[in-house]
Parts: C-alpha cells; structure tokens; sequence
C-alpha cells in the first residue's frame, strides 16, 4: 500500500512539474514576443499593433504573477486568482479595441462595440463575484465567445472578398488565426471548470485540462511572433 502511494505521489509530483515547465516555457515566449515587439515599436506598421503590444505586456504581467505566487506566495490563491482575471479583462479589451481598428469601416463597428460593451460588464460581475464570494469564475469564458465571433467575421469576410492578400505574408491573419486558435481550445476548458470535482482525486486531472489551455497561449503568442515578422514584406495587412 505504501508502495502504490509512493508511485501515486511520484506521479502527481511529475504533473506539477510539467505544468510549471509549461508556465516557464510561455513566460519565455511571451518575453521573446515582447522583445519583437519593442523591435518593431519604431517601424511603420498597422494601427492595431499598439493594442497587440499592450496584451503582450499584459500577458507578462500574467505570467508574473502566475510563477512568482506558485514558487514563492506573495498573495492568498485568492487575491492572486483576482489579479491574473483583472489583467485577463485588460487583456480582453485590447483584443476588442484589435478587432474594432480592424472593422472600423464597414456594417460591424457597432455590434463589435455593443459585444464589448457587454463584455465588459459582465466581467467586471464576474470579478465583483470574485472578490466579494471568492467564486472561482474564469473571465475567458464571456471573451473567448466575442473573440470566435469577430474571428468567424474575419474570416468570412477573407473568403468572400477577392483574394488579394498573400496570406502567408499577412499580419493580421496570423494575429486572428492565433485568437480564433486560443479562444477555440480554451473556451471549452474554462467553461468545465466550474462543474470540475474540487476533491484531491480530480486535482491532476484539472491540472492537466489547464495546461492544455495554457499551450494554446503559448500558440497565440507564437502566430503574434509570427505576425510581427511579416511586417518585413511590403504587404502587412
């Protein structure tokens, strides 16, 4: 029996250190991203990168807070729960005000900022909640829906335009694709979370859901990357 246990304990200590790895690994990236974007600060570029760079920072502050409460507790798992869904909303909203500079011309302007007008309320309920109940509510849940719609926008409008765009070479699909990529994998899984067993039996499983979540970031981050590097070819759009 204590054989099992031991093999048990082994097994869930590897867990965590994969999930750890992952936050490494896309604390890394995210820096390397933040990194190309300081490059390209001064470079001419579409209007929309200012709110592209500010979920970069964003996103470090994100990763930050993450490790630093997992190695060394700064804050209760409450107030640093509240604080990474605080910059998540931040987050959100830099995608929103992306997607409005990328239909500022045209019928959807309006429901864009309706959807973000709406967004943003709701999660600033679901931080209120946060804070005064300590409820468990993950923020992506209300975004990722606004973000697959603006993507299903994008991209119907790719496919029924005249193909003049070289989509290799094309930042802003690669930014939309990365969105549409993340909020496709991450919306299911933040919206299980709550109907999750919180019992210690489930907890690897949760963990394991999670980190899922967070390599679709890390993919995010790398069409981001990816973006910025077709900004090299005279078309950038």
């Amino acid at each position: 029996m204590q054989f099992i246990e031991e093999k048990i304990s082994i097994v869930e200590r590897n867990k965590v250190q994969t999930s750890t790895l992952i936050i490494i690994l896309g604390t890394t990236i995210i820096a390397i991203t933040f990194f190309i974007a300081l490059y390209y600060l001064r470079k001419s570029k579409p209007a929309y990168y200012k709110y592209i760079l500010g979920y970069i920072v964003l996103g470090l502050f994100i990763s930050t807070n993450t490790f630093t409460n997992r190695q060394f507790n700064f804050f209760t798992k409450r107030n640093s729960f509240l604080i990474e869904q605080s910059l998540c909303s931040l987050q959100f909203l830099m995608l929103g005000l992306f997607f409005l500079t990328l239909f500022h011309i045209g019928n959807l302007a309006k429901p864009i900022i309706k959807m973000i007008y709406i967004s943003i309320v709701l999660q600033f309920t679901f931080l209120i909640n946060i804070f005064l109940n300590g409820t468990a509510i993950y923020i992506h849940t209300v975004s990722n829906i606004f973000l697959i719609i603006c993507s299903v926008f994008y991209f119907r409008d790719l496919l029924n335009n005249k193909p003049t765009l070289i989509l290799v070479h094309s930042s802003t699909f690669w930014i939309v694709t990365g969105i549409f990529f993340f909020s496709c994998v991450s919306f299911p899984i933040y919206s299980l979370y709550p109907i999750l067993p919180k019992d210690h039996a489930f907890r690897n499983l949760s963990s394991e859901i999670f980190s899922l979540a967070n390599l679709s970031v890390i993919v995010l981050y790398l069409f981001i990357i990816k973006s910025y590097l077709c900004l090299k070819h005279p078309q950038n759009t």
